[in-house]
């Protein structure tokens, strides 16, 4: 399995975003960037939830404003 570093991130970003991106380089990109890395930091599940629940609250409060 092959492992993805950000150069091969970007390089693959850039030919998505070039002007006519083909089926096959998306579906690369995705691939690649779903794939695990060991460069990625942890990510505390607690800090999602605060963070989700901060902006469910500032999403109901400017609904009501």
């Amino acid at each position: 399995m092959q492992r993805v570093n950000g150069d091969n991130v970007r390089r693959n970003t850039l030919k998505v975003f070039s002007p006519s991106p083909s089926i096959e380089q998306c579906a690369n990109l995705i691939q690649n960037v779903s794939e695990p890395t060991e460069t990625l930091p942890e990510v505390d599940s607690r800090d999602c939830q605060q963070l989700k629940r901060k902006v469910d609250y500032e999403l109901r409060t400017k609904r009501t404003t």
